[in-house]
């Protein structure tokens, strides 16, 4: 819980880029969305913070 705020703005900065490309692809203007970095394989299926 002490680090929530943190996962929190993460989390809101994620939405406003998802909210921003929807906007954009609606009035034909898509900016490409960079492509994210593939998760190393013990990291894959467990909960971390970045």
């Amino acid at each position: 819980i002490r680090y929530a705020h943190l996962a929190a703005s993460k989390v809101r900065q994620f939405m406003k880029c998802e909210d921003t490309s929807e906007t954009n692809s609606s009035h034909g203007d898509a900016s490409p969305v960079p492509q994210l970095p593939q998760l190393h394989k013990n990291v894959r299926d467990s909960m971390f913070f970045v």
